[in-house]
């Protein structure tokens, strides 16, 4: 019986050694995987983040270059208080709209910042022309 209890000793510890030894080659091999798959996951992940850089730099780019829309980050805040009146002709009755508040004033200031001489209008026909033209051409 101490035969067999030392040959089942035997055994075991034979068995021992090749879970010992086979597990080593597993871990071994797990952990070539692990490091190839995380190369490959951080070249994976290096290449979208590239990816997606770029077309945010892109975006910007073409946002910046349209003249219609304004770049990232930049606030504006404008007010404008703008009153104009304008005439273009006179009635003949010498009537306006009512509606117009100071009209009578804007129509003074209107025609005191006209130039108050008669303006000099030029005409040329076209032998008045021609003779000019060929005038200059001698000239030069």
């Amino acid at each position: 019986m101490s035969k067999h209890v030392d040959d089942l000793q035997k055994k075991t510890e034979e068995s021992k050694e090749q879970v010992s030894i086979s597990s080593q080659e597993i871990i071994k091999d797990l952990s070539m995987k692990v490091d190839s798959t995380k190369r490959a996951f951080l070249r994976q992940l290096e290449s979208t983040t590239q990816k997606k850089s770029q077309e945010v730099l892109n975006e910007m780019t073409a946002i910046s270059i349209d003249k219609t829309r304004q770049p990232f980050g930049y606030e504006q805040l404008r007010q404008l208080n703008l009153k104009m009146y304008s005439i273009v002709g006179k009635n003949p009755d010498g009537q306006g709209c009512d509606n117009i508040p100071e009209r009578d004033k804007n129509i003074i200031d209107i025609e005191d910042a006209k130039q108050h001489e008669a303006r000099k209008k030029k005409f040329y026909s076209a032998t008045d022309l021609n003779s000019k033209l060929k005038n200059r051409k001698e000239n030069q």
